[in-house]
């Protein structure tokens, strides 16, 4: 995002309910798919500068939009797909949203006309390949 700008706002909102409701049974479902203790950081740490798809290009990074609370607007997301019959599938929607997020913070090693992705970030890949179900040596080339 540009100075003063945020990305996508579901991208916070989920950052938000799980540094919130890291330890709420009722996270759980969320907690298990977006975070994982091999990736070094957590998406719940995101007001640290730990997602890099949130950090700000230029000036200081915008967390919180005034007058917008993502945690409430998230279980407001939460029952709205309940109502229009979509919960059934949000495993899979949120599943992407985390994946995008994590996606952010892999790097590569090598330059512009050969590059990999970087063995340290290898724990990033095996995640997203884990939660697409695709596979991981797919997703890193």
């Amino acid at each position: 995002p540009g100075k003063g700008e945020r990305n996508y706002h579901i991208m916070y909102m989920v950052c938000e309910y799980l540094r919130r409701h890291a330890n709420d049974p009722e996270a759980k479902w969320l907690v298990d798919m977006a975070e994982s203790a091999n990736l070094g950081y957590k998406l719940a740490d995101y007001k640290q500068g730990t997602v890099n798809y949130l950090k700000a290009q230029k000036g200081d990074p915008v967390y919180e939009a005034e007058g917008w609370d993502d945690d409430e607007m998230f279980a407001r997301v939460i029952e709205g797909f309940k109502s229009i019959g979509l919960w059934s599938h949000h495993k899979h929607i949120f599943a992407v949203v985390a994946c995008v997020l994590h996606l952010g913070n892999i790097e590569f090693e090598g330059d512009m006309d050969k590059s990999q992705v970087a063995s340290k970030s290898m724990p990033i890949v095996e995640h997203c390949a884990h939660l697409l179900q695709t596979d991981k040596e797919e997703l890193a080339s």
